[in-house]
């Protein structure tokens, strides 16, 4: 592995003592320099500290020479963004620190930056003036300039949620820069690293723009509600009501599972967070019960991923959806409606083959809750969800929703013993909010900074007309190449990043070539939401499969297979809209009605089992079946329903003839 050397300045600060401890657990570097006005009460066998003046950096010379050169640039959080914190950021010793980097050769000149970084970007970029804005442009060749926040969360990869899309980042940065040396049908004329941070930190767009905006608006008040409503008792009461309705069912343990990651899920809108704190519940459930543990792991995997296209909340990506089309948030949760309870169907109908399969019966009804009981003892938690959706229904502006909503539910909370707020779960909620808010800000941070470097160079414009050309106008193609896109951004960014990237890379090229601007934008949706247990990076999976002590991979394939239907549903609502609740209500209750049949007959025929086993010729048939009944198209349609009502017909009669052999005679 290769070995290098870091220089870090401004490490006394809360910023600085972050990236200090990042740096010296990580095994590239072989040695941390740190220069210091006054010594650090630290030891370390990598350490080497270097106490001096402000007035005396420019005399240090080739002395401290280091591959990459720390900044760090940090006010306390209290005061992030205020004037009194513009007064207490020294802006001219990172310009010193920039020349004096530019002067050793440094690969790297790096900012770290705390929650002031709009504060000191933009006094950063207005305080560099002169030579020393010469030499930042000269350095900015020479080296790379790199926010990073991820560094502040610690060394183990899952507490880095920023370092795929900092990867990203920097390749739109480079494309920026490197323009004109790129093949013609990507290049462009070229921009200064002055031009390019001006688009990036100053304007409306990017870094600051709407994504960014959304998420720390919007997306901000649901998060902070599921995770009151998780720390309040949320999570026990789905749990009890998933019992309570699919416990004595065949293969109840499974269906647990997706009612009660589905009820979760639809609230919180994280994928990853869900299947942690619902999957460590129902995983070993179902374990016990026999299911193999991969397949466990996926079951929860595939449910706790529909959360993320499921009204009302849907996570974060549906906010940005809204906002990018200018439409109301009602109409993005009306177009996901039946989409999303077609995808649970289809799961459902998967468990229930499975588990039939595998001859499981439910558990014994004395041992369950009773519905009303449970309906009774959990009122009041379900009394703040149903007011969220009221809210929401009536088109009040999501912040108030949530904000009402969080309210309802802390008020409601102090009704029952178990689910009375105190300090210690206040603490709690509070930590997983921002924990979470963390995640889906850097993500959207990120989103914002490609999507300004997309517009500055017009590539954004340019790879619509691409995508009309390379797919010759075929749509289907076109598809395919957006799906192949989501899959591919999928495996380093979470689901918001994705669809703002592609909601400004392909939509354009999309509407075109003739598709309705909402199919496909919730086309790109879906493909983004779909990410999560689309191998080979399959974060749902793969939190999963570490629940389940399984493979990731293995249970990212058995995934694919529950949720077969939804990477389908995308093409057939793109072809016709009905789906999406658009058009005639009788033609969106027959295409509804068919595509119901249809998911139901693809959850049996991925799982081997239609009444009895079925071969793998039948499998094919029953799954081509029920793609023709998913298809919103009627000839397709009828075709589908008639082919199963005979295939219905042949298993039942030999199913009665199998009967009747086994029978002895009287």
């Amino acid at each position: 592995m290769e070995t290098k050397t870091a220089l870090l300045a401004g490490a006394s600060g809360l910023v600085g003592g972050h990236c200090l401890r990042f740096l010296l657990e990580e095994p590239a570097y072989t040695s941390v320099r740190i220069l210091v006005r006054s010594p650090l009460s630290i030891e370390h066998p990598k350490l080497v500290q270097h106490v001096i003046a402000f007035d005396e950096l420019g005399t240090i010379g080739e002395s401290l020479y280091s591959d990459d050169v720390y900044c760090c640039l940090g006010t306390t959080i209290k005061k992030a963004g205020t004037q009194e914190a513009f007064r207490k950021v020294d802006f001219d010793y990172p310009v010193k620190l920039a020349a004096l980097t530019q002067h050793c050769s440094a690969k790297q000149f790096i900012i770290v930056s705390s929650l002031g970084a709009h504060a000191h970007s933009q006094i950063f970029y207005n305080r560099v003036k002169g030579e020393t804005e010469e030499a930042i442009l000269k350095i900015s060749f020479d080296a790379t300039l790199i926010f990073r926040p991820s560094l502040l969360l610690g060394n183990r990869p899952e507490q880095r949620p920023g370092e795929k899309a900092g990867s990203v980042v920097m390749s739109s940065l480079k494309y920026a820069m490197l323009g004109p040396h790129l093949p013609e049908i990507v290049s462009h004329r070229g921009y200064t690293f002055k031009r390019i941070l001006s688009q990036i930190a100053v304007g409306t767009e990017g870094l600051f723009g709407s994504t960014l905006g959304i998420a720390s608006t919007y997306v901000a008040g649901f998060i902070f509600f599921a995770s009151f409503l998780e720390a309040f008792g949320g999570l026990r009461v789905f749990m009890k009501l998933a019992l309570s309705i699919s416990g004595a069912l065949v293969g109840g343990p499974a269906k647990i599972a997706v009612i009660a990651s589905g009820f979760f899920a639809m609230i919180s809108g994280s994928t990853v967070a869900n299947v942690v704190s619902t999957g460590s519940i129902t995983i070993p459930l179902m374990r016990r019960m026999g299911y193999q543990n991969s397949w466990a792991g996926a079951v929860e995997a595939v449910a706790s991923t529909g959360g993320t296209i499921t009204p009302p909340v849907m996570g974060a990506t549906a906010f940005i959806l809204a906002e990018f089309m200018g439409v109301s948030y009602i109409e993005v949760m009306k177009a996901a409606t039946i989409p999303a309870f077609l995808y649970y169907a289809g799961l459902f109908a998967a468990v229930h083959a499975q588990s039939c399969k595998l001859g499981f019966t439910g558990l014994p009804r004395e041992k369950l809750p009773e519905l009303k009981g449970a309906l009774i003892r959990s009122a009041h938690l379900i009394f703040p969800i149903l007011l969220l959706v009221y809210l929401l229904v009536e088109q009040y502006v999501p912040i108030t929703a949530a904000l009402y909503a969080s309210v309802a539910l802390f008020i409601m909370a102090f009704f029952a013993r178990e689910t009375r707020p105190s300090w210690n779960r206040i603490l709690k909620a509070s930590k997983a909010a921002c924990k979470a808010m963390v995640v889906v800000s850097a993500a959207c941070a990120a989103a914002g900074i490609v999507i300004a470097v997309l517009n500055l160079t017009g590539l954004g414009f340019k790879l619509s007309s691409i995508i009309v050309s390379i797919s010759g106008g075929n749509l289907l193609f076109a598809l395919l190449f957006t799906q192949a896109a989501a899959v591919l951004l999928g495996m380093g960014l979470v689901t918001p990043a994705v669809y703002a990237l592609l909601a400004v890379l392909v939509a354009p090229g999309l509407v075109k070539i003739g598709i309705h601007p909402m199919s496909a934008h919730m086309f790109i949706f879906f493909c983004s939401a779909l990410a999560p247990i689309t191998p080979p990076v399959a974060l749902a999976a793969y939190a999963a499969a570490g629940l389940a002590e399984s493979s990731p991979f293995t249970v990212s394939t058995k995934a694919v297979k529950l949720g077969l239907a939804a990477f389908f549903l995308p093409y057939f609502f793109v072809y016709n809209p009905s789906l999406l609740f658009m058009g005639p209500y009788l033609d969106i209750l027959w295409h509804f009605t068919t595509a119901l049949i249809g998911v139901v007959v693809l959850g049996f025929a991925t799982q081997g089992f239609f009444r009895n086993p079925l071969s793998r010729a039948q499998q094919a048939f029953f799954i081509i079946l029920a793609l023709f009944l998913i298809v919103p198209n009627d000839m397709l349609s009828i075709i589908g329903l008639a082919g199963l009502v005979i295939a219905w017909w042949i298993k039942s009669k030999k199913s009665a003839g199998e009967s009747s052999h086994e029978t002895p005679p009287a």
